[in-house]
């Protein structure tokens, strides 16, 4: 990960200049002793971006506004060289800021292997009845000397269902027959969207439950 300024090498006492290069170095006898010496410029670098992006329009539309935000971490040789935060309001290019003591985004030593985290989203989503799922993360990249290596962070929403019962009973007293069933509809809404269906049959006594097959948003009256 660092470019080669020069290169030396001594053959029992005489310095051969390699300038660099890779050469052949002649009249080398059986026991003669060769030490060569590298000289380094600099460390060869590269930069690290963050892209968001959103699986779909729902997640789209309720994620322009919303403050996307996380981390990364980049290690190389078992050692973390670079870390830092990142944020992104809606779809597009990350602001990446380096933690203290940590290289720049844009100057992460060559062939560290970096990975990406995200903070779990808040706000913009419409109800209670979605939600921020995981998000699908394209790490770990290697960083690769004088280019830009990009992850991406794509979220999607879920919808959360819930259920409910129905559980029929009779007045004290009453003479129904005891092998009547019952049944009847039901209707669910949550703002200006409802969900509606049937419920039972049931005997008396009995308890009728929704399944996550019926659709019922997670808040709905």
């Amino acid at each position: 990960g660092w470019s080669l300024a020069d290169l030396t090498c001594d053959v029992d006492g005489t310095t051969v200049d390699l300038a660099g290069k890779k050469v052949t170095i002649p009249g080398i006898g059986i026991g003669q002793n060769v030490t060569c010496t590298f000289m380094n410029e600099e460390r060869q670098v590269g930069s690290l971006a963050i892209t968001k992006a959103f699986a779909d329009a729902d997640a789209q539309a309720f994620g322009a506004s919303v403050n996307f935000q996380g981390g990364y971490t980049c290690s190389l040789d078992d050692e973390t060289v670079a870390s830092g935060t990142w944020v992104r309001q809606g779809s597009g290019a990350a602001v990446l800021t380096a933690a203290a003591g940590s290289p720049a985004p844009d100057a992460i030593p060559a062939n560290a292997s970096c990975t990406v985290t995200e903070t779990t989203p808040t706000g913009g989503l419409p109800n209670a009845s979605w939600t921020w799922a995981t998000p699908t993360v394209t790490d770990p990249v290697t960083i690769t000397n004088a280019t830009t290596s990009t992850v991406t962070v794509t979220n999607a929403v879920e919808r959360v269902y819930g259920n409910f019962q129905v559980t029929k009973q009779l007045a004290a007293g009453s003479t129904a027959d005891a092998g009547l069933t019952y049944s009847g509809g039901w209707t669910c809404t949550l703002g200006t969207e409802s969900v509606n269906g049937t419920w039972g049959p049931i005997a008396a006594g009995a308890t009728w439950a929704s399944s996550d097959a019926a659709g019922v948003p997670v808040g709905a009256s």
